[in-house]
């Protein structure tokens, strides 16, 4: 499993790589398997951070985001955008076979 953090328009610092490391740890606990994640993070506007989880998993691709004034208020809605994107994509492919 790798994290790659691509910030654009500005650097990275220690901890918004241990808060991003700590989200994307707790979207894998709730995946059940480790998988490569990509984060962008932008900054937009005066003070608008946008921060971008991708992922590949299970054959389907996820990617969830995140806006806010605050960067880790938009770490934390790109997070829980991913999660439930992924608790959709489950609860399909269970009513699927429930109906099948």
């Amino acid at each position: 499993m790798q994290i790659h953090v691509i910030g654009e328009d500005f650097s990275v610092t220690e901890a918004m790589n241990a808060q991003i490391e700590e989200k994307v740890q707790k979207v894998i606990a709730h995946m059940k398997a480790p998988t490569d994640f990509t984060v962008f993070l932008k900054k937009s506007g005066t003070f608008e951070f946008e921060v971008k989880f991708q992922t590949h998993y299970r054959a389907t691709d996820f990617v969830g985001q995140g806006t806010d004034k605050d960067f880790y208020t938009a770490l934390n809605l790109a997070k829980k955008s991913i999660m439930r994107q992924m608790d959709d994509h489950h609860a399909k492919k269970v009513n699927a076979r429930r109906h099948a």
